[in-house]
């Protein structure tokens, strides 16, 4: 199979926490890596294991230590913070598990705003972003703030954000971890349209075997090391 075929690849990645001191963590330990053009990867692992951070070093958010990187055959090692931002913010999207959404904006300024630093034309941005989040079920809450809504509404806030730029790749970290049963199933459902109308790539950590199990490929950390990497057939 040709390297082409995979957006995203860890080579030997390691990442250690107070290096050089007495309270070093091991937080991953040599990850090899490979994912395809438009797979739904689910992480799973126990607290601790090293998932978000896993997570956080493909997304740019936190440096290695040691290893390679590469997006889209690009490797991130040496990117600057500007740099970085600048590639992230076309090719990559992040839900938070604390949402990250700006408490002094409004839902439709949230999610909008991808597109505005994008310098995508206000009305264009302004359609697609109330258009999803009316398919978010927040046709209400378009003009309310962060503290006028619940974990749940803000959950979704989060991913409407995190979906509206259409990026190549959308890492969630616990995704739907605020979400009832159902809301969770309507996630899940526009997480796979989205996934296979557009081939997004998508690499959500997760502790629910549901979510896992609707997901192509299940991977499993323990101790910072891939223990289990196998397809799913989620689809």
């Amino acid at each position: 199979m040709s390297k082409s075929e995979y957006i995203l690849e860890c080579n030997n990645v390691h990442k250690v926490y107070g290096e050089g001191t007495q309270n070093e963590v091991h937080a991953l330990q040599g990850i090899n890596l490979k994912i395809k053009r438009g797979e739904m990867v689910a992480i799973q692992g126990p607290s601790g294991c090293g998932k978000s951070t896993l997570l956080n070093v493909i997304g740019g958010l936190t440096p290695i230590s040691e290893g390679e990187i590469f997006i889209n055959g690009i490797d991130i090692r040496d990117f600057t913070d500007a740099e970085m931002a600048t590639f992230r913010n076309v090719n990559l999207s992040y839900i938070f598990q604390l949402f990250n959404l700006f408490p002094f904006l409004t839902s439709l300024q949230n999610v909008i705003l991808p597109l505005l630093i994008q310098q995508l034309p206000r009305s264009i941005a302004e359609s697609r972003s109330i258009s999803l989040l009316r398919e978010m079920g927040l046709g209400g809450q378009i003009i309310r703030r962060p503290g006028e809504l619940s974990g749940g509404q803000q959950q979704r806030v989060a991913i409407a954000r995190a979906l509206v730029s259409n990026p190549q790749i959308l890492l969630g970290d616990e995704p739907t971890g605020d979400l009832d049963t159902t809301t969770s199933g309507d996630i899940l459902r526009l997480f796979r349209r989205i996934n296979t109308e557009r081939e997004q790539t998508m690499v959500l950590v997760t502790h629910s075997d549901w979510i896992a199990s609707k997901c192509d490929r299940i991977i499993r950390i323990q101790d910072g090391v891939i223990v289990e990497d196998g397809l799913n057939g989620g689809k």
